[in-house]
Order: structure tokens, then C-alpha cells, then sequence
């Protein structure tokens, strides 16, 4: 499970940044205590009209119950609307969780129906 509160303030007609408290909890039996938790934030700038959206971030946990650890994270997403039907996406997300970093690219079509 995952939620968190936060506020936005506008930068300009399209452009917004924001920033969120989170909290985590997965309950799995994996876990020594089958379950762990982890307060966050995540902030970021986010844009967006009828023809593209661009969101560029950073995430942080810090999983408090098993292992302790932090989990890090920056991202940053563009979309081009094509119509209200399509639209093609990048992302690219590096992360560090477990003292391993991870770079993920990622493009494709999105279809509304």
C-alpha cells in the first residue's frame, strides 16, 4: 500500500512543482517481521498542455521496520499527445536501493480507449 499528502504551487500557466509526504507498508512473508514501512517525500516539477507533459522528480524512502535502508530515486517522464487518441512516451528512472543503482530507459505508444 501506498499514499502520501503534499501541495503544488504554480510556476507559470503550464508548469507546476510539487512535493508529497509518503508512506509506504508492504506486508510480505519474505520479511523477518512480515512487514516493513517507509516515510518518504517526492519532489518535482511537472508541465503540461493539450500537445505534451514533461514530470522530472526525486523520490525517497526510508524502510524503517527489516532491513533498514533508504531507497532513491530520480525520474523524469515526457509525453506527446497525438489527438486525444495517442501519445508517445520516454522515461528514464536511475535508482539506488540496496547499495545497487539501476538506469531504466523506456519509450512506447500510449492508446486511450
Amino acid at each position: 500500500m501506498e499514499g502520501g499528502a503534499g501541495g503544488s504551487w504554480l510556476l507559470g500557466n503550464d508548469l507546476q512543482a510539487f512535493a508529497i509526504a509518503t508512506a509506504d507498508l508492504e506486508i510480505d512473508d519474505d520479511l523477518r517481521r512480515g512487514y516493513d514501512a517507509a516515510p518518504g517525500a517526492d519532489i518535482g516539477l511537472l508541465h503540461q498542455n493539450n500537445r505534451f507533459s514533461f514530470i522530472a522528480g526525486a523520490k525517497t524512502k526510508a524502510w524503517i521496520v527489516s532491513n533498514q535502508h533508504r531507497q532513491d530515486q530520480v525520474y523524469v517522464k515526457g509525453n506527446w499527445h497525438i489527438g486525444r487518441a495517442f501519445s508517445l512516451f520516454a522515461e528514464f528512472t536511475r535508482e539506488d536501493h540496496y547499495d545497487r543503482y539501476q538506469s531504466t530507459w523506456q519509450t512506447g505508444l500510449h492508446a486511450y480507449f
